[in-house]
């Protein structure tokens, strides 16, 4: 026995493969279960017991002895691989791009909702962002006197004529129906802008996308069974939808479209409510007035009309908690920052510290990830928030005292100065213009201004600012 442990010892050590398979091979049958080192196990159970000793510490030499050789090999081979591989490589050759970043989750719902509909045989149609009062309420069938019109309701840039921001990209529908004529399918996404407050559900600038399909025999039926198809290809097969009468001056009927609640399943929670239900969109048959006015038959053609909201789709869609917006600046919208429900470290903290919410939006992305996480640790070991808030108490300090001012709402340096008028806000707008401070530092909304200055901003730029602030404040009157 010794002999062949002797004979197996040398074929190991001399052993020298061309390739990884002849190592393998070797491998197998060395150290397999069929091996020749098993073979000699079996034999060594059948050695006189005085020589049992001897017999296993050279079986154990032999097994060691070949591991290590077969694993060092294996490096060999590799390394001269690599070497060969390096030589041989073309370094003048342009390198491979890296991809970074992810996209945008309203990027990633708008891009959903278009491939479903375009199953549908829809195209996709753009129009401006400065639109005149024609594309926006007089082509649609909204009276003189909607209140849509009004300055609440809508960014003005001229009075008579009107030009305005458009408040829905049904704007687009209306171009389209002016330069193609039936059969028409189209949807219309963009970005929209409405007069309204800023809070946790809403903002004054969002995403909006919304279809038209007009042609014969089109009918509410037709409109029903394609809202369906869209609910469950993007809320799942198991989404199914009731529609509530409602009114809408460009159709008749006109209905809003509720999807059963996927957070739980229709049994009803604190996102819908309790109720089972969340509302996605508004929709109803395009009426006959917005036909005529756009040169098309109503007496031949008929057709319907939907809208929604990306962002409120993107909310549902992913779960977001409904008291944290967090479809965030980044994406050019504005929009105040939070984070993914799916991210608890990081909305206990944006909960704990709320400041830091208002902080990181001057970052202009949104922290649901660990990266962020560690931004936001970094800002609170660094004593940051205490600077940002004192920075603010001064700006309240400053401007609280004057008798145009109702209130002061400040978080970290961010100010809702409250002036209790909209005409009153309207006069500081002028005056801001007039004076040369009129800046992105600035946001009006309903009776309020808010102050949004740099984190970086010194005390004495807050003087200086809150003083010219002071003096439109004294001609406000």
């Amino acid at each position: 026995m010794t002999d062949k442990i002797n004979e197996l010892l040398r074929r190991v050590e001399e052993f020298k493969p061309k390739a990884a398979a002849e190592i393998e091979e070797f491998r197998i049958k060395v150290l397999g279960k069929k091996g020749e080192l098993n073979a000699l196990m079996e034999e060594f159970k059948t050695v006189a017991p005085e020589l049992k000793r001897e017999m296993g510490q050279q079986l154990n030499k032999l097994k060691v002895t070949a591991l290590d050789r077969i694993n060092a090999l294996r490096e060999q081979l590799q390394d001269a691989i690599a070497d060969d591989g390096a030589a041989t490589e073309d370094m003048t050759r342009p390198g491979s791009a890296e991809q970074l970043g992810s996209r945008h989750p309203i990027s990633i719902v708008k891009n959903q909702i278009v491939e479903v509909f375009s199953r549908l045989g829809y195209t996709v149609a753009d129009g401006p962002e400065i639109e005149d009062d024609w594309h926006v309420f007089s082509a649609l069938n909204f009276p003189p006197e909607h209140p849509a019109r009004d300055m609440q309701d809508t960014f003005f840039i001229e009075k008579d004529p009107d030009i305005l921001l458009r408040t829905h990209t049904s704007s687009i529908q209306v171009r389209t129906m002016e330069h193609q004529k039936p059969p028409i399918r189209v949807i219309c996404p963009g970005r929209v802008f409405r007069n309204e407050a800023i809070s946790y559900r809403a903002h004054c600038i969002f995403h909006q996308i919304e279809g038209l399909y007009i042609d014969e025999g089109v009918s509410f039926a037709d409109m029903k069974q394609s809202l369906l198809y869209f609910a469950k290809e993007v809320f799942g097969e198991q989404a199914v939808i009731r529609m509530r009468p409602s009114y809408f001056p460009f159709t008749e009927p006109s209905a809003e479209v509720d999807v059963s609640c996927n957070l739980c399943g229709g049994k009803g929670c604190p996102v819908c409510k309790g109720t089972g239900w969340l509302e996605i969109l508004g929709c109803g048959m395009v009426d006959p007035n917005v036909l005529e006015a756009n040169g098309i038959d109503p007496q031949k053609y008929s057709g319907f009309a939907f809208g929604m909201g990306i962002e409120r789709i993107a909310m549902l869609k992913y779960g977001v908690a409904p008291d944290i917006v967090c479809l965030a600046k980044a994406f050019g919208g504005g929009m105040p920052l939070g984070a993914f429900a799916a991210r608890p470290k990081i909305m206990q903290t944006l909960q704990e510290n709320p400041v830091l919410g208002h902080i990181t939006t001057f970052g202009g992305h949104p922290v649901c990830c660990a990266a962020g996480l560690a931004a936001l640790n970094y800002l609170l070991d660094n004593k940051v928030v205490e600077g940002v808030e004192a920075k603010g108490a001064l700006y309240a300090q400053l401007l609280g005292n004057h008798p145009a001012v109702r209130e002061i709402r400040r978080s970290g340096l961010l100010l809702a100065v409250e002036l209790g008028e909209p005409q009153k806000l309207y006069r500081i707008m002028e005056l801001f213009k007039q004076a040369g401070i009129l800046s992105d530092w600035f946001l009006f909304c309903d009776t309020a201004f808010r102050i949004s200055p740099p984190l970086t901003i010194s005390e004495e730029e807050i003087r200086g600012s809150s003083a010219l602030i002071l003096k439109c404040l004294n001609e406000l009157g």
